[in-house]
């Protein structure tokens, strides 16, 4: 069966997809994966999906930067009150629950909707035996990722960035869950759910788990915090296994740790130390060491 490689990107460009679509296409053929990304719009990046043969999948996601104060505070009177009737309506139709999670994907901010558009992507196309969920603006794959996980679970990529009093990672989880509870957990590694690589069915239950905690409570904690704490409580069971940060995904997290963990080999290809190959790099585009050699390889006009 094939696999699939399957990214979230609103309102993308040429120059925003060539790397995650020239480099996936570039490790599996036509006939081993499917590239797939979830988009509001094709208009300009038309040239480089049918290069590459990346398959564009509607979201109705319509956030904005720009989107008013009385617009945000009605999308969420709108958000709970479907919650709400999803919830006490009686029979409890599933249609009223669909209905609620095709509004987060619509209104939400993307780094969160992207979740349940995932979600949808893979209850409607079950017939894939593996998939990989990646960022799209700052994802290069080089090798079969899925040749390096197990075939059976979902692999989750621990961070570059732990949780350190100043990373991300910890204010995240201070903002969602408290002083008290991160500090019985600071000295454990999160996970960086910008790439995910799973079995589909292991997948579609994690992320089926995921997306109904967050549609408890879908605002006020960033997505990541709450992936985190789920794996941390063991919610997701034996669905998961932990991969170390340098093994199949390397998070580029940290200059100083990056420049002493990773080496350039002649083609431009980024290697770990020992120069053996990465299959796949996050945020690439954060070290100029490897985000210059990266454009090189994959830049070019669409067509």
């Amino acid at each position: 069966m094939k696999k699939l490689i399957l990214g979230f990107g609103t309102n993308q460009t040429v120059e925003s997809l060539e790397v995650f679509t020239r480099s996936a296409r570039d490790v599996w053929t036509a006939e081993q994966a499917d590239i797939g990304l979830l988009t509001n719009a094709t208009a300009g990046i038309e040239p480089l999906l049918a290069e590459t043969g990346t398959i564009a999948i509607s979201t109705p996601n319509n956030y904005r930067p720009s989107t008013g104060k009385y617009a945000k505070i009605w999308n969420r009177v709108y958000l709970h009150s479907l919650r709400l009737l999803s919830r006490s309506a009686i029979g409890k139709p599933p249609e009223l629950y669909e209905g609620y999670l095709t509004m987060l994907e619509t209104w939400h901010h993307p780094q969160l909707a992207r979740w349940f558009a995932y979600r949808r992507v893979l209850d409607l196309f079950p017939n894939y035996s593996h998939v990989m969920l990646a960022d799209t603006k700052d994802v290069v794959f080089q090798d079969d990722v899925f040749a390096h996980v197990d075939p059976q679970r979902v692999n989750l990529c621990e961070d570059g960035e732990g949780f350190s009093p100043d990373s991300w990672n910890s204010r995240w989880y201070v903002e969602a869950y408290g002083q008290k509870e991160y500090d019985q957990i600071r000295d454990r590694t999160p996970i960086c759910i910008g790439t995910v690589i799973g079995e589909i069915g292991a997948l579609r239950r994690v992320t089926h788990r995921f997306t109904d905690r967050i549609a408890a409570s879908p605002f006020g904690k960033i997505e990541q915090a709450i992936f985190n704490r789920m794996v941390l409580l063991d919610e997701f069971g034996d669905d998961v296994a932990i991969c170390p940060n340098y093994g199949p995904v390397a998070t580029l997290a940290g200059a100083e740790v990056v420049a002493a963990s990773i080496t350039m080999r002649d083609d431009d290809a980024i290697c770990r130390r020992d120069g053996s190959l990465l299959p796949v790099v996050h945020m690439y585009d954060r070290h100029v060491i490897c985000h210059e050699p990266t454009l090189r390889r994959f830049s070019r006009p669409a067509g």
